[in-house]
């Protein structure tokens, strides 16, 4: 069979400065670029990155938006991402907060009209972000699993800066989405 290509839309959110963009740029280059100072995201970046689905020829095709993390920009959330189908909430573990913020940001996602069942994503992970700052960690690895827990989503955990762990949580999407795709027809806007 001919190689396919599915392109899914994939949006990260959480708090400022929880490495959202750092991730983004690390996975999409495959760890070649990691962003060495901070810059606040103030529009919905875009990047591109293709997976090879496991034991097929298909790719998929993942539209990662990088979305601004401050108030005014809430409300721009919908516009910017039009019609997505992944979900990826994003916290730090050297600060509690971040984490604590996850129900307003998965309450924010709710509002959004999504390509999934029921209105909802097709798939979606928390990712426990900075696990490489051991001596500055807030936040345990149960306390990130329980909130996955309550949100119905699945747990990852990694360092952007380190290129650890993120291929585990993109690659699960990418496979969600392939699997959605190949029983549902495509939807594209």
């Amino acid at each position: 069979m001919p190689m396919r290509l599915f392109r899914g839309k994939l949006v990260l959110i959480g708090d400022a400065a929880v490495g959202k963009s750092a991730i983004c740029q690390t996975f999409a280059t495959d760890g070649s670029e990691f962003p060495k100072n901070y810059n606040m995201t103030l529009g919905a970046e875009v990047y591109q990155k293709q997976i090879q689905i496991s034991g097929t020829e298909d790719l998929v095709e993942l539209l990662i938006y990088d979305s601004p993390s401050f108030e005014m920009y809430i409300e721009l959330l919908d516009s910017f991402w039009r019609s997505p189908h992944l979900l990826m909430v994003v916290y730090d573990v050297t600060n509690k907060k971040s984490l604590e913020a996850v129900s307003d940001w998965v309450s924010t996602a709710r509002q959004v009209q999504w390509q999934g069942p029921n209105n909802g994503p097709i798939a979606s992970v928390l990712f426990a972000n900075k696990d490489d700052l051991e001596q500055r960690r807030q936040c345990g690895e149960n306390e990130g699993l329980e909130m996955a827990e309550q949100y119905l989503m699945k747990f990852f955990t990694g360092s952007a800066k380190n290129n650890q762990g993120l291929e585990d949580p993109f690659r699960y999407l990418a496979n969600a989405f392939y699997q959605h795709s190949i029983t549902e027809p495509p939807f594209y806007e």
